[in-house]
């Protein structure tokens, strides 16, 4: 088992943020997994043009491992609130299993709240595999605008990606 980091080069759900060049964000991922050998990276989502669905990477993935392989897609609480909105979401939970991590500020959905997008099996899988777990206040967006109005972010994110971010000015106004 290992954990497989997909930058993408266009995240539907991110069009209206301001990210780092996909190659930065590739070569932070990189950084991010460097001699861990639970973590990987992929590139297969930052080389594809226009926006990219989890639904297509999934997919692609379950061709390259096949389907022996169990694919499992992390996510935070707030973007399992945000499910039903995704591209062919119910096809997505069947595709995969969907783990969700707890996020401050972010309660478990209730089968009322997710039943009108997925059916009544869809939900009790999702709810399944709601893992406990601290909830950690470090979200991506906060991090990057810490970094543009030139606060420290070192400790919020391994140290090799705020050295990257720090040489090569992401994120700064300008």
């Amino acid at each position: 088992a290992r954990v497989l980091l997909i930058p993408g080069a266009s995240p539907p759900h991110k069009q209206d943020q301001r990210l780092a060049p996909t190659a930065d964000r590739l070569a932070m991922c990189r950084a991010a997994a460097a001699g861990d050998g639970l973590f990987d990276v992929s590139d297969w989502e930052a080389g594809r043009p226009g926006p990219n669905y989890t639904l297509h990477t999934i997919r692609h993935f379950r061709q390259e491992f096949g389907e022996q392989t169990e694919l499992c897609w992390l996510v935070g609480m707030d973007s399992l609130l945000e499910l039903a909105s995704w591209y062919h979401a119910a096809e997505l939970v069947e595709a995969c299993t969907i783990v969700t991590a707890p996020r401050p500020g972010f309660e478990k959905p209730t089968l009322a709240m997710l039943g009108g997008t997925f059916s009544p099996a869809q939900v009790e899988k999702l709810l399944r595999h709601v893992v406990a777990g601290p909830r950690i206040d470090i979200a991506g967006t906060d991090i990057r605008i810490r970094a543009e109005a030139g606060q420290s972010i070192r400790y919020l994110v391994p140290e090799p990606v705020w050295q990257y971010i720090a040489d090569h000015g992401l994120y700064r106004a300008g």
